[in-house]
């Protein structure tokens, strides 16, 4: 066999090597994707309806809590992501979606809406301190900080006069340790912390 035959053959032994090399290569792994989910609240007795159009402004977060990742803790000084699990969107835009759809089934006010739509008489903001999936402890935990403040509606001018400021702090063990059992737990902290936003707010809303 003379050299440019070798080489020749070489070569395309060389192609059909490369060419299975991709037919055996594992695909990429997905990244699986969480949602938080719990029943809306049932509606409140009709005269407890208040003459109040409310506006629920995009919440905010704080790192590390403000991108879709899904934080865990194995102690107090540290905070990891997982790399193939996350949340469908960032936890402030799920928290606010869900407060804003609690706040509509329970009827307590006229009308809620986003932003500052239906030229609102007050306005709901709110800020997640924590977000996150404790495992520095035996049994794991799913715990939420959400600090909300309530104001009437003033013009740009002026102050708007706080109603309420507050701070709620929730955690809710995981019955499995792994993303699900985290989604499944978190659902169940924010479920709790919106049922007492719903009850906390009305007093004020009254003022």
């Amino acid at each position: 066999m003379n050299k440019s035959m070798f080489y020749k053959l070489a070569a395309i032994l060389a192609v059909m090597l490369l060419q299975g090399c991709s037919v055996f290569q594992t695909p990429p792994r997905q990244v699986e994707l969480y949602t938080l989910a719990y029943p809306a609240p049932d509606a409140a007795e009709a005269d407890t309806t208040l003459p109040v159009r409310l506006a629920v402004k995009p919440f905010q977060a704080v790192a590390p809590y403000h991108s879709d990742r899904m934080v865990y803790a194995d102690n107090d000084y540290r905070r990891s992501t997982y790399v193939y699990h996350k949340w469908l969107s960032k936890p402030a835009e799920m928290i606010d979606s869900f407060i804003l759809r609690d706040i509509r089934a329970a009827q307590i006010v006229e009308t809620a809406a986003e932003g500052t739509g239906n030229d609102p008489t007050h306005v709901l903001k709110g800020r997640v301190e924590a977000f996150y999936e404790d495992d520095s402890r035996e049994s794991w935990a799913a715990v939420l900080a959400l600090s909300i403040t309530l104001s009437k509606n003033a013009p740009a001018a002026s102050d708007s006069p706080v109603l309420l400021q507050k701070t709620y702090r929730v955690r809710r063990d995981l019955e499995q340790n792994n993303p699900l059992g985290f989604a499944k737990a978190m659902s169940r902290a924010l479920e709790t912390v919106s049922e007492q936003i719903v009850t906390d707010i009305q007093e004020p809303l009254k003022r």
